[in-house]
């Protein structure tokens, strides 16, 4: 279901793209300019990224295939993993969907252990709280989820003893600033870092390119 998904929306881009490579040499056959909008581009990269990265929320996902997502699966099972071992964890993504979507389903998956999210339109108060609450040792909130934008500087979340990278930024290092919140000062433990890299999706072309600076 993923591949058939990505592999459509890449074909969606594809024909998207060679029509305005037409209208371009159309337009320079007569003399005239015609731009390709950068805006749109991005906007399909960010369609890319998004069935990458979370594709059980796109609405033309066939769940008729069955099995979960790899990464939701890959991510279900960390969760579990750390609970047992009463070690906290910390995921971020890109998209402010991703980010509720796996706090709420992370909520549910250990017994005993919650699951919090936090992106930009959550208020400073609340995202105050939750840190605080992650940050102490003997709280049942063992997965903290947070989008890159919104967590990747100031704060301190030592408790953490393993982090995600669910999905990239572009931005280098605003990836570095992600996993720094665990990997900095008052850290007594060794930190697993876990990139999610989609295998033949826009993941590895972002990995390569984050990678390269």
């Amino acid at each position: 279901a993923e591949r058939q998904l990505y592999d459509k929306r890449l074909e969606e881009f594809r024909t998207w793209y060679m029509n305005e490579q037409s209208k371009k040499m159309a337009a320079e056959s007569r003399g005239a300019v015609y731009r390709i909008s950068t805006i749109e581009v991005c906007s399909w990269l960010d369609k890319l990224r998004k069935v990458a990265s979370c594709p059980w929320y796109q609405e033309d996902y066939d769940m008729s295939l069955g099995g979960e997502p790899v990464k939701l699966r890959t991510v279900k099972e960390k969760a579990i993993e750390y609970a047992r071992k009463n070690k906290k964890l910390l995921i971020f993504t890109a998209h402010k969907n991703t980010a509720e979507q796996l706090g709420t389903i992370l909520d549910s998956v250990v017994p005993g252990k919650k699951a919090g999210f936090i992106h930009g339109s959550i208020s400073m108060a609340y995202r105050y709280k939750l840190m605080d609450e992650f940050q102490d040792p003997n709280s049942s909130l063992s997965v903290l989820v947070m989008t890159a934008r919104t967590g990747s500087e100031s704060y301190t979340l030592t408790e953490a003893k393993g982090v995600i990278l669910y999905d990239l930024e572009f931005n280098a290092k605003q990836i570095e600033q992600c996993y720094s919140r665990a990997v900095r000062l008052g850290q007594k433990d060794e930190v697993e870092v876990s990139w999610l890299i989609g295998v033949d999706t826009i993941d590895a072309n972002m990995h390569a390119l984050v990678l390269s600076k």
